[in-house]
């Protein structure tokens, strides 16, 4: 794919195509000697290539560390290993769709029933059940796989770091990878839904970056629907000056949770609140509840909800995750101006948003009392954003953005590697923290030719964004 450090670098075409807009040649600061004659083979025209971004690095640690676990699973006790622990119920594959098929089934017949999922999700999958419940999950299991793609490409052309032919090949290179992860396979075993709410959160932020709030709206729409938490992603709507459409998010969003009327709504909000009362803390569980709870069984704490002081620690614990990714969130809104080109409008997401979302998603995963292990699909998203960014647009020095991205790869490897008896939840809180130090980077003190969008003294760009 042509992934050599020949390529010219992003900054530099954003250099000479602002130079062109002023009308005149300007000056490499650097002397001639650096600049260096553009090849055929580079990935974009909008962006340096792999070789002149973080993505190596963090491709290399994922990768290494990925095979080092799952290697190390599968060899280290007395029988080998092939799969990932998953438990397989007898003669059932897709236990969580047979249940909203079953659901469907209900609603068709007019009985009453409790619903994990909301209204929308029911009359979504309702014509599977025109389909015999063996060949409906079939056809469900293939579109959790396309989801999967999607959420890739999505992700792969934010940034517009590959020319089309090669974003393709890119996409179903990393879709391939993470097809053959632990939450991935558990997520299709089960038929359940959080890789739609993956492309959905995926295509939200691509179309919001390209500022096209109505596709945007459409994407973060379809994740809230899906899987409640992705909601918090709209606080991105205002942090890309799409306040006007904060409401409307709202308001469609309610207005689908009524589209079986109020007793629809009804169903959904019983089994919710009995979730909420009786939280769900197996192993295959990564939240901040299920971590208290086998902290408990393990003799490291008394027994996480009987005792008031532990329930009160963990709240304290989630509200300072809350308030902390709150406050740079707001700090990320008052920097973005450092992204707004001349007609208003923001190109790709900064540096500094992207730790804003990479911390969103990961309070996604330790937040609600019931996380099974196969929500951590929803991390691939914040990953993939994060290693698209060219160099140039690390307003940090280069030993601690290697860190970070090392860090973070360590711990995407750690989510997917290894089996569901491992508790994930230090992982996730290692990434939160992670993302929390790109969120803390200084934007405005990034040269205009590193902000995505903007050419020299500020003047408009028009990168090529991808397919």
């Amino acid at each position: 794919m042509g992934w050599n450090r020949r390529h010219v670098s992003w900054s530099e075409e954003i250099t000479e195509a602002g130079a062109k807009h002023h009308g005149g040649a300007q000056e490499d600061p650097r002397g001639p000697a650096a600049r260096v004659p553009e090849t055929p083979d580079r990935l974009g025209a909008g962006g340096s290539g792999v070789a002149e971004s973080f993505g190596a690095l963090g491709l290399a640690t994922f990768l290494c560390c990925n095979i080092l676990l799952s290697h190390y699973f599968r060899v280290k006790s007395g029988p080998f290993q092939q799969g990932f622990g998953v438990p397989v119920f007898p003669g059932v594959a897709g236990l969580d769709f047979l249940q909203v098929y079953s659901w469907d089934e209900s609603l068709l017949a007019g009985d009453r029933f409790s619903s994990d999922y909301t209204p929308f999700v029911l009359v979504a999958q309702l014509p599977f059940t025109l389909l015999p419940p063996r060949l409906a999950y079939i056809l469900f299991s293939l579109v959790l796989v396309f989801s999967l793609l999607g959420s890739v490409s999505a992700c792969l052309a934010e940034r517009g770091l590959f020319r089309r032919r090669d974003w393709a090949l890119g996409s179903l290179l990393v879709a391939s990878l993470f097809y053959h992860t632990y939450p991935t396979l558990f997520a299709i075993e089960r038929g359940n839904s959080d890789l739609i709410a993956a492309v959905g959160a995926a295509v939200g932020l691509l179309m919001l970056s390209r500022h096209r709030p109505v596709a945007a709206l459409a994407g973060l729409t379809l994740a809230a629907q899906y899987k409640v938490y992705p909601i918090i992603l709209a606080i991105m709507l205002p942090l890309r000056k799409a306040w006007p459409w904060l409401p409307l998010f709202v308001v469609l969003n309610g207005a689908l949770l009524l589209i079986l009327g109020p007793t629809g709504l009804e169903w959904f909000a019983r089994s919710l609140a009995h979730v909420l009362r009786n939280p769900r803390t197996p192993t295959v569980n990564h939240s901040l509840a299920s971590f208290a709870v086998q902290l408990a069984k393990g003799g490291y704490l008394t027994d996480a909800w009987r005792d008031p002081a532990v329930r009160i620690a963990s709240g304290v614990l989630v509200a300072i995750l809350a308030v902390a990714w709150l406050r740079l969130a707001r700090r990320a809104g008052r920097l973005g101006r450092a992204s707004l080109r001349a007609d208003g409008r923001r190109g790709p997401f900064t540096v500094v948003e992207i730790g804003v979302i990479g911390m969103a998603f990961q309070l996604m995963s330790l937040i609600p009392t019931t996380s099974h292990d196969y929500q951590l699909v929803v991390q691939i998203v914040p990953f993939l954003l994060l290693l698209t960014r060219p160099k140039a647009e690390f307003p940090l020095p280069g030993w601690l953005v290697r860190v970070v991205i090392i860090g973070i790869a360590v711990s995407m490897a750690y989510l997917f590697a290894y089996p569901l008896k491992l508790i994930k939840t230090p992982g996730l809180l290692v990434a939160y923290v992670a993302y929390g130090v790109l969120a803390f980077a200084r934007v405005d003190r990034l040269p205009a030719h590193a902000v995505p969008g903007s050419g020299p003294g500020g003047s408009p760009v028009e990168p090529e964004l991808g397919p």
